[in-house]
């Protein structure tokens, strides 16, 4: 009778500590949680592709792809992403009478929605709008070179996905992969006269990024 007495007193303590422990559980769980709404600033190294397909001399080899460096920023709340990026690409290739130099300068402002958003992840696709900005010289390496140097501005749609694996304290890896669309396939203005030629390529393309940031909570 009184074992039966004392797990009649018991059980309810047992009952109410062991809600007592899950709430803990769920706010300790809860204050765990890594919140990446903030601004958030980075550094970006990759590739992106030359689409460039006119034969700006019968024997110039034009490149296809360039390393690229650059630097963006986003502000972040909850899901959603407003930001804006630069990157810039170099590349020479070279043949045994000519040199063809690439250039190219693109920055872009874009919004983004994180359909995977938790303690270390972030995954998001991006969309926003782009200028895109070539230079190609072709110079000639015989006795008397000759340099003639080419332009191509126009603007796109910047679109891409973007992969962050973000640390405790704010500071994350990420890859991007993406695709600038040209709203056309603007013409080549030669430098000098300002002569506008009819060899036409595309502005655009592909492009990979290597990103590496950090967190400031605003």
């Amino acid at each position: 009778m009184k074992l039966f007495i004392m797990a009649i007193l018991i059980c309810p303590c047992v009952v109410v500590f062991g809600q007592s422990s899950d709430n803990t559980a769920l706010k300790n769980e809860v204050s765990s949680t890594v919140s990446h709404s903030g601004l958030v600033l980075y550094a970006s190294l990759g590739f992106r592709q030359l689409d460039f397909q006119s034969s700006f001399h019968s024997q110039a080899d034009n490149p296809s792809m360039a390393p690229s460096l650059g630097a963006g920023s986003y502000w972040s709340k909850n899901r959603l992403m407003i930001g804006t990026e630069f990157y810039y690409s170099d590349k020479q290739k070279e043949t045994t009478s000519n040199k063809t130099h690439s250039h190219t300068f693109n920055s872009n402002v874009f919004f983004g929605y994180k359909v995977v958003r938790n303690n270390d992840w972030n995954v998001a696709p991006l969309i926003g709008l782009a200028t895109l900005r070539n230079r190609l010289s072709v110079a000639g390496r015989n006795m008397m070179p000759t340099t003639a140097i080419y332009n191509q501005s126009t603007f796109g749609i910047h679109s891409a996905l973007s992969i962050e694996k973000f640390t405790k304290k704010g500071f994350f890896m990420g890859l991007k992969l993406g695709y600038n669309i040209p709203f056309d396939k603007e013409k080549w203005v030669m430098d000098g006269p300002n002569t506008t030629t009819n060899l036409t390529d595309n502005p655009g393309g592909f492009f990979i990024q290597l990103t590496t940031g950090g967190l400031i909570k605003l």
